[in-house]
């Protein structure tokens, strides 16, 4: 799975990621069986710092 973020748009990082996952399951590259990443995974993998 492709996830970009850009830390200065004015678009929430959760909106973007929320977003990319959206693209990846429309361009198939996730298949409906696959299992999204836990979120502390996905934001170690990002390299966003979460509460």
């Amino acid at each position: 799975m492709k996830i970009i973020l850009i830390n200065g748009s004015s678009t929430p990082l959760y909106e973007q990621i929320k977003n990319a996952v959206k693209e990846n399951i429309t361009q198939e590259v996730l298949s409906p069986e696959e299992q999204l990443p836990s979120v502390r995974q996905l934001s170690k993998e990002l390299n966003v710092k979460y509460l």
